[in-house]
């Protein structure tokens, strides 16, 4: 190259040929591509040494370095559960009840799956019939259980009672399965309608059309005492009706709906007076045999014809006088009889002294509704003793159809 330099007092200029500039803007681009190059090179070595312990570790405990694509896939399901399991429980600690229709609280089964069993997006999960059936009795403890079996890992229940044999027959068996809650293969789905135990058809209908070897679970309790209750519950729900008929017009589906109630109570021979004697006893003095609040105590009656299609291997009954002072036991029992992993002990429940009754304490705190466990009115000595000795003989004949003995059945 070709410099000419010339000094002018201190300043110092250097002056180029215009061949030579050229020359130098060739160079000054080589020399920064070199720069690039180098800068290159220098970040891929410096990553590769950050990964290089990392992939010696997983070499040490006999992991691949670079996973498989499925394991990566399983990988990112595991962390979208966890974030879903983390959302669930922040969703139980604001608001642990999941409040369903008709005013009722129970136990929500997308979140108990969720919680008890972790997140089942993988698990295939289906409607399908039920393989138990809790047909009754009614005023017996029937909605307390279903609400403790439903924290059961191995059982879903269904929500809300079904009535598919006692009043939505017509409706078809697809209609009945879509009623059912979703369920694994490895689970047991219980349905539980009541009114199922006295109906004379519902026995031979759950034997043809669900399976011969549908399980059924009832629970029986001191019939005296049921009585009065049933005779509360429907006493309640006839004053609604009528207050609700004669406030609304015709075409309303508020009147609809409870001038079908009134309608099933007479077909159900639930023709309640204004008081309990009155409904249960007649002008003698005799009891009222017509009445279904009485006929549904005679347990033998209605056992009878359940044990026409089904053998005693495959019905459990539910002591429903026990079940109140020691909740554990009896669902102890029941997780033998479906043959299901131990879960039920004392430290689950605890006893609310205001209301009177136990209630869940684990997984959750959970209480039934204040018109649960109500208060009954004195039942006067004379009517007590009429029912008692009318129902002797019946509870006589269903503990020895049973071979089992009950808290509330005197043998002697």
């Amino acid at each position: 190259m070709k410099f000419i330099s010339t000094l002018s007092g201190p300043d110092r200029h250097l002056v180029i040929t215009m061949s030579d500039k050229h020359i130098m803007k060739a160079y000054c681009r080589k020399s920064c591509i070199f720069v690039v190059v180098i800068i290159v090179l220098y970040c891929t070595w410096t990553l590769s040494s950050a990964r290089l312990p990392q992939n010696k570790s997983r070499a040490s405990t006999g992991m691949n370095a670079n996973p498989p694509k499925k394991l990566q896939v399983e990988n990112s399901g595991a962390t979208k559960k966890r974030k879903s399991a983390h959302k669930i429980e922040k969703s139980l600690s604001r608001n642990n009840i999941i409040k369903m229709g008709h005013g009722k609280k129970t136990l929500n089964n997308d979140i108990k799956k969720s919680l008890l069993k972790g997140n089942s997006d993988n698990v295939d999960t289906k409607k399908r019939l039920p393989n138990v059936i809790i047909g009754g009795v009614k005023k017996c403890g029937t909605g307390p259980l279903r609400t403790f079996l439903s924290v059961h890992p191995s059982v879903v229940v269904n929500e809300l009672e079904v009535h598919y044999f006692d009043r939505h027959y017509s409706e078809g068996l697809s209609w009945y399965v879509n009623q059912m809650p979703e369920s694994s293969k490895d689970q047991l789905t219980i349905e539980k309608t009541p009114r199922y135990f006295v109906e004379p058809d519902v026995p031979r209908q759950v034997y043809e059309d669900v399976s011969p070897q549908t399980k059924l679970i009832f629970v029986a309790c001191e019939p005296v005492h049921r009585s009065m209750s049933d005779f509360l519950h429907t006493l309640k729900h006839k004053t609604k009706a009528l207050k609700v008929i004669k406030s609304t017009s015709r075409d309303s589906i508020a009147f609809i709906k409870e001038k079908e109630r009134l309608e099933r109570y007479k077909h159900e021979h639930y023709n309640i007076s204004d008081t309990f004697e009155m409904t249960v006893l007649d002008n003698h003095w005799n009891v009222n045999e017509n009445s279904g609040i009485i006929q549904t105590g005679c347990y033998d009656v209605y056992l009878s014809n359940w044990l026409k299609y089904f053998p005693l291997t495959q019905i459990h009954i539910v002591d429903g006088e026990a079940f109140k002072t020691h909740p554990a036991g009896e669902l102890i029992k029941i997780e033998k009889f479906l043959n299901i992993q131990p879960y039920f002990s004392t430290d689950l429940f605890y006893f609310d002294k205001e209301k009177g009754f136990f209630c869940l304490a684990k997984p959750y705190q959970y209480c039934l509704g204040k018109n649960k466990g109500r208060e009954h009115p004195v039942i006067d000595n004379k009517t007590l003793t009429i029912l008692a000795d009318y129902y002797k003989s019946h509870n006589k004949k269903f503990s020895q159809m049973l071979g089992q003995q009950f808290s509330w059945i005197n043998l002697k």
